[in-house]
């Protein structure tokens, strides 16, 4: 998810609010909330919602990523399903 409108180079992080859901969750489901890249990520597995203060310094105009995961190979029953995700980043600058 890309930042909305525009945001000033300077801007840093000050807290993350989350929120996502699945209407059917796969067997061995793991989910992340990463910032800008999958190298900077948060397990949020066992919380469809929250805040966080783990991204707190980091450059407020850069996207927020959600990966979505199962271990193993081949198809995933059952079928995942997305709802409404969101993610608000407050900021400084």
């Amino acid at each position: 998810m890309n930042p909305v409108g525009s945001i000033p180079a300077t801007a840093t992080i000050t807290s993350v609010v989350w929120s996502w859901g699945l209407s059917r969750y796969p067997t061995g489901l793991i989910v992340y909330l990463c910032h800008n890249t999958t190298s900077a990520c948060i397990n949020v597995t066992s919380t469809g919602s929250g805040s966080t203060s783990s991204f707190n310094g980091l450059p407020a105009n850069k996207k927020m990523i959600y990966a979505f995961g199962v271990a193993g190979s081949g198809s995933v029953s059952p079928p995942a399903y997305g709802q409404v995700d969101q993610v608000i980043v407050n900021y400084q600058y």
